[in-house]
């Protein structure tokens, strides 16, 4: 199946389904071939790396109020979603608007329960919103590549998280 040969009208299904299958293979213990950064145009490339700063953010106060057992876990994804946002500033280069101090939480965190819900929304808004820019990579293979092994990573890391595999991550919750 050729990535860059996908139509508009099913980029967005087929993306998250290899996706899916991508995290599959990876709680599996299988290998995932890690594709190399592609382009991905400056406006989605921006909103993408704006939605990976906000995650790392979160999972900074997440990794503040989990209890011992979960915090080497919240460290991972915390250095994992550095890598994205390392990733992104380079494939956007100097278009890279300067990282906000301070992102909005979604609800008050104040324990180790509330932190697994905040990690666990924070990969479902990245994962929507790698979705989004599917359909913008439209004949473009080595974006749409580089979309669906982050939709793979991210879909992991919620399963790792409590979050039941979704038939199709970033387009449905669960």
């Amino acid at each position: 199946l050729s990535l860059g040969g996908l139509s508009t009208a099913h980029v967005a299904l087929i993306g998250s389904l290899l996706a899916q299958r991508t995290a599959a293979v990876a709680l599996l213990g299988g290998p995932v071939s890690p594709a190399a950064p592609a382009d991905l145009g400056a406006a989605d490339g921006v909103a993408l790396l704006e939605a990976a700063r906000s995650a790392v953010y979160g999972f900074e106060i997440v990794t503040t109020h989990i209890d011992g057992a979960g915090r080497a876990q919240a460290m991972s994804a915390l250095a994992a979603l550095r890598a994205r946002v390392y990733e992104l500033e380079t494939l956007v280069g100097p278009s890279a608007p300067p990282p906000s101090l301070r992102y909005e939480l979604p609800f008050p965190i104040s324990d180790p329960e509330s932190a697994r819900r905040l990690a666990l929304h924070l990969l479902e808004a990245l994962l929507t919103r790698m979705a989004a820019a599917l359909e913008p990579a439209v004949g473009n293979a080595n974006a749409l590549s580089t979309l669906v092994r982050w939709m793979g990573e991210s879909e992991f890391m919620a399963s790792r998280w409590g979050a039941p595999l979704a038939a199709f991550p970033g387009l449905t919750n669960g």
